[in-house]
């Protein structure tokens, strides 16, 4: 299995709140939590965590495979992206994933 390095976890937890503050400013923060190769994105509404997604790294920085969190069965679910591919930037992965989990959570114009 391969592990995300340092830098590419860095990059994205950077890139994923940067991308959250100017785009989804109901959202408090961002959280992210890394295990192997996966890394778990989770949006903190009044201090609250709410389980987003999942994404696996796959050696860059800006393809990442996308699973969204289905609370019904409490598991991650491989998905595509908004625009239909199940691969992408991480931005669009947060952006999906809002929009199908936190659908009173308005993104900024």
């Amino acid at each position: 299995m391969e592990l995300i390095p340092e830098r590419a976890r860095s990059a994205l937890t950077w890139r994923l709140s940067k991308h959250a503050n100017r785009n989804w400013p109901t959202l408090d923060r961002i959280q992210t939590n890394f295990r192997g190769r996966y890394c778990y994105i989770d949006a903190i509404i009044t201090g609250e965590p709410i389980k987003l997604c999942r994404l696996r790294y796959t050696g860059g920085s800006d393809n990442w495979l996308f699973a969204l969190w289905h609370p019904a069965s409490n598991t991650y679910r491989d998905a595509n992206l908004d625009y239909g591919l199940p691969q992408g930037p991480p931005e669009n992965a947060l952006d999906t994933a809002c929009e199908h989990r936190l659908p009173h959570a308005k993104q900024a114009a």
